[in-house]
């Protein structure tokens, strides 16, 4: 849990029978339950450059708070960044199955709230970032895997937890099962997969 607050409440539970009481559910025992240290790779993230440090902060706050937050326009405390926050994201009146986009002009970010409602705290950064990297951190803005990757390399250098990652992706690919999004998908396991043997700060092809 890389981000959470002073108090937590966890429930543990066997989704085929729902939350049941205490007591109510012996088709698995907690034994026990441990405090950890979050593993961490700061050093990939170039917190140097003051565009990244700005937009981790805003959309750690952002993600944290977006189940509760009211559709509108979201500015950054040093108003470098937009998040426009949209019940939906259409096009012509049309629903669109992306969560996320960004607009490579001027770097506003839109979000459909339907959909990000339903992401845990994790899932949102993942999307975030990615959209962050699209104009901020790739070579070729157009370049989705690049997106991909240079996002994914902040995401897990902050901690967050893997599964999510993929969890996400495969969210938003599963509504568009093309070539190039199961291309992606596989670039992204790979990725991840060796993520301990990257140590740059910009993902390099």
């Amino acid at each position: 849990m890389p981000v959470s607050g002073k108090d937590v409440l966890v429930y543990v539970y066997n989704e085929a029978n729902g939350n049941l009481q205490q007591g109510q559910d012996n088709t698995f025992e907690v034994e026990s339950i441990t405090k950890e240290v979050l593993e961490k790779k700061l050093d990939v993230i170039d917190f140097g450059n003051p565009l990244v440090r700005s937009f981790v902060n805003f959309c750690t706050r952002f993600s944290y708070n977006a189940g509760s937050l009211s559709s509108g326009t979201y500015v950054s405390d040093d108003r470098k960044f937009v998040i426009k926050y949209l019940p939906i994201i259409s096009d012509g009146g049309e629903e669109q199955s992306t969560p996320a986009r960004i607009d490579i002009d001027n770097g506003v970010i839109e979000i459909s709230k339907r959909q990000f409602i339903e992401f845990t705290i994790p899932n949102r950064m993942a999307i975030l970032l990615h959209e962050f990297s699209h104009v901020y951190l790739n070579d070729n803005v157009d370049d989705e895997v690049e997106a991909d990757l240079n996002g994914l390399l902040i995401y897990l250098g902050l901690g967050y937890p893997r599964i999510e990652a993929f969890e996400v992706f495969a969210k938003t690919f599963i509504n568009s099962p093309t070539d190039e999004n199961r291309m992606r998908y596989d670039k992204i396991k790979n990725f991840i997969d060796h993520f301990e043997n990257y140590n740059t700060l910009l993902y390099e092809q």
